[in-house]
């Protein structure tokens, strides 16, 4: 009767091991599901930013482009009076 219940109580200790060890894969598994997720709100977010300097960089493209287009024009006019 004795031997049967230390058998059953090793038993039960193995069990309740395992089952430990399960639930510190999960926690693991969630910290790891966390941080992944963080990382996606950081490229996320550091996307979004490129996104917003790719904009500003073709607006300054644009408005040096057109500011340089007056400059030749304005120049082409100098030119013209200078020549009548």
């Amino acid at each position: 009767m004795v031997k049967k219940l230390k058998g059953e109580l090793a038993k039960a200790v193995e069990e309740i091991r395992a089952k430990d060890a399960l639930i510190n894969r999960f926690k693991e598994w969630q910290m790891a599901d966390r941080y992944l997720q963080d990382d996606e709100k950081i490229r996320e977010a550091i996307e979004g930013t490129r996104v917003k300097v790719d904009q500003v960089h073709e607006q300054e493209a644009k408005e040096m482009a057109e500011a340089a287009g007056q400059m030749v024009k304005t120049l082409q006019q100098m030119l013209e009076q200078k020549n009548d």
